[in-house]
């Protein structure tokens, strides 16, 4: 038989988007305190009501963690649960950087990152792993701040961000409404 030779696979390219050195998600992302061991179901309603969701971290939780005792939710979890449960769509990645966060933010998509933390007030806990949904950022000052389901709204500065994301590998879960998934 004959070979026929393969055409070449176009790749998709990357268009450059304008990104400005501060910007603000406006409007509708708000704290939602989390419950005992909630960050995932906390953090994605506090995603979500960005773009008009009306149900609580209860609703979501029972979802994704029908067994009360289980003390974490993975951001491919809630991927899912945006996806099969919500008009609204998910995509979760690893390997993110700061210009990526920066750039969904220029945009006024939501994200949520998965970071290592060390809680403050109760430092023999040690560390743990915890949620964080981007609200904003400014380059001029080097901070990104987040909506922080355990102490409303904090600020990072790049490096310190970009260290306690790394130990998740910086994954992260961008979230926008279908009409946005091109």
């Amino acid at each position: 038989p004959t070979l026929t030779p393969l055409s070449p696979t176009l790749l998709p390219t990357n268009t450059p988007f304008p990104v400005p050195a501060s910007h603000r998600l406006a409007g509708r992302l708000s704290h939602e305190p989390q419950l005992w061991n909630n960050c995932g179901p906390a953090n994605l309603v506090q995603a979500m009501r960005y773009y008009g969701w009306r149900e609580g971290q209860y609703e979501v939780a029972s979802f994704l963690k029908p067994n009360t005792n289980d003390k974490n939710v993975s951001l491919w979890e809630m991927e899912r649960y945006v996806n099969s449960r919500t008009n609204l769509r998910a995509k979760h990645r690893a390997a993110g950087n700061l210009d990526l966060l920066r750039e969904f933010v220029a945009r006024d998509l939501a994200v949520i990152v998965e970071t290592g933390f060390y809680d403050p007030d109760e430092p023999e806990k040690g560390w743990i792993g915890h949620y964080l949904t981007i609200s904003d950022y400014d380059n001029r000052i080097n901070l990104i701040w987040t909506m922080d389901t355990l102490r409303q709204e904090t600020s990072e500065n790049f490096a310190r961000m970009d260290e306690l994301w790394s130990h998740f590998n910086r994954q992260y879960l961008v979230i926008y409404p279908l009409e946005r998934e091109a």
